[in-house]
């Protein structure tokens, strides 16, 4: 059995280093989707989609009006500074 949610959405900005205009810090609205496939258990549910909807909500709260930054980039340099992160 497969349950999905969808329509989840945030705002976020985000940059595409070394790539024209898409270099500057620019925003969009992001939609998220999930899908979960298994077994049925005996409770007849693969899994709570209440729960699965909530746990979404709550990680995309944290992502919300905020900047994405790549982990690991061949064109930037991040660090930590007082109160926050430098990038170069």
């Amino acid at each position: 059995m497969r349950i999905e949610v969808s329509g989840i959405r945030f705002s976020a900005a985000h940059l595409i280093a070394g790539h024209g205009k898409c270099e500057r810090l620019h925003g969009h609205n992001w939609s998220v989707s999930v899908s979960v496939e298994g077994e049925v258990d005996e409770g007849g549910m693969v899994l709570d989609f209440l729960e699965l909807r909530k746990v979404l909500e709550e990680e995309c709260s944290k992502l919300d009006h905020r900047v994405l930054l790549p982990e690991r980039s061949q064109h930037l340099r991040m660090g930590r500074v007082a109160g926050g992160f430098r990038v170069e």
